[in-house]
C-alpha cells in the first residue's frame, strides 16, 4: 500500500465513483443486464432478477462458471487483480476492486493481498476492511463461505454493496430488513421464529457507536459467537483456521447474520449471500417460473440446514 493508493477517511465514495467510469469506459467492467420482479414471500419483499441477453462474451462465460455449467478458471483473478477495476487500498491487508460482473451498480470486493482461502475462518483483518467500508458506505456486507454457499473464487474475499439493493423508494433498502428489525435492539445473539433454516442473528447497532479502530474487534467477538450459536465452532478455542462446514454472512450498520449451508443449488437455482439477503437471480424465464412456483423462502430452507431436517 502507498499514498496514492490508500482511501483515507472521506474518500472511498469519490474513489468508486471514479474507478466505475473508469471501468466501464475502457471496457473492463462487464454489466450483467437483468430486469427486477418483486416476489412477496412470508412477508418479506424478495427481488427476483431475471437475466436478460448478454451482448458480451465475457458475461456468459462468468454466469457460466457461477452455475457450475464451465469449469472454474485454474488462474486467480485477484493475483494479481485486475488494474482498471482497482479502487484503492481499505488497510494494509485489504484491497477494494470492482466486482468485474456487476448486477448492481458500485458492487466491491474486498480481497486479501496476499492468497488466503475462501474458506478460512473470518479475521480481525477481514473485519477491519468491512467496517471501513461500511464506516464511508451504508452497505450490505456478505460473504460466501465456500463453493457450497455460493463462491465462485478460491482467494478470500468478502463483498459490499451499496444500499438500496433496489432503487426504488417504495422497496426497503435490504428486502430481509423490515423482517429482522425488531430485533436490532437486542443485544443477544437470537433467531427468528420465521425463518426455517438454522441461522443466528446478533444485533449490531450499539458497535456503531465506537470507535471505528474498536469496531473490528466487536464484530470479530460478534461472529465468534454466531459460529458457536450455529454449531459451526466448538470448545473454548478462539475460532481460527479452516472452517468447519460452509456458511453464509451477512453485515450492515445495524445487524449481522450467519446461515449454515448445505448445497448451493436448489433444483438448479444458485443461491450465495444474496439470497439469504432477499435477492435472488434467474437465468432464464423457465427458471423464474420455477421460484416462483416454489417459493423463496422453500429454496433458502432446502440449500440451508432446514430447521425440521
Amino acid at each position: 500500500m502507498t499514498k496514492a493508493t490508500e482511501i483515507k477517511p472521506g474518500q472511498l465514495w469519490e474513489r468508486l465513483r471514479r474507478a466505475s467510469a473508469h471501468g466501464h469506459a475502457c471496457g473492463a467492467l462487464v454489466p450483467i443486464p437483468t430486469a427486477a420482479i418483486i416476489l412477496e414471500d412470508g412477508g418479506v419483499r424478495f427481488q427476483l432478477r431475471l437475466l436478460e441477453s448478454l451482448q458480451e462474451k465475457e458475461a456468459t462465460k462468468a454466469i457460466q462458471v457461477a452455475s457450475k455449467e464451465s469449469p472454474r478458471p485454474t488462474f486467480n483473478p485477484f493475483l494479481p487483480y485486475e488494474k482498471d477495476l482497482f479502487v484503492g487500498d481499505i488497510s494494509s491487508t485489504h484491497a477494494v476492486v470492482l466486482n468485474k460482473f456487476k448486477v448492481i451498480d458500485h458492487h466491491m470486493l474486498l480481497v486479501t493481498r496476499d492468497f488466503q482461502s475462501q474458506t478460512d475462518l473470518l479475521t480481525e483483518a477481514d473485519f477491519d476492511a468491512m467496517v471501513l467500508c461500511l464506516n464511508e458506505i451504508d452497505g450490505l456486507a456478505f460473504y460466501n463461505g465456500g463453493e457450497a454457499a455460493g463462491s465462485s473464487q478460491p482467494h478470500k474475499h468478502l463483498q459490499v454493496l451499496p444500499l438500496p439493493m433496489l432503487p426504488d423508494p417504495k422497496e426497503p433498502s435490504i428486502p430481509i430488513g423490515p423482517l429482522l428489525q425488531k430485533f436490532v435492539s437486542s443485544k443477544d445473539v437470537t433467531t427468528h421464529p420465521s425463518l426455517p433454516y438454522v441461522h443466528a442473528f446478533q444485533s449490531q447497532k450499539d458497535t456503531w457507536s465506537q470507535p471505528v479502530e474498536r469496531r473490528a474487534a466487536l464484530w470479530l467477538q460478534a461472529y465468534h459467537r454466531l459460529l458457536r450459536a450455529t454449531g459451526l465452532w466448538h470448545g473454548e478455542a478462539r475460532p481460527s483456521g479452516p472452517q468447519m462446514a460452509p456458511y453464509n454472512l451477512l453485515a450492515t450498520r445495524e445487524w449481522m447474520m450467519l446461515i449454515p449451508r448445505s448445497q448451493e443449488f436448489y433444483q438448479r437455482i444458485s443461491v450465495n449471500s444474496l439470497g439469504f439477503a432477499g435477492g435472488l437471480l434467474a437465468r432464464t424465464s423457465a427458471e423464474l417460473i420455477q421460484l416462483q412456483e416454489i417459493g423463496p423462502f422453500e429454496i433458502l430452507r432446502h440449500v440451508g440446514i432446514p430447521l425440521d431436517s
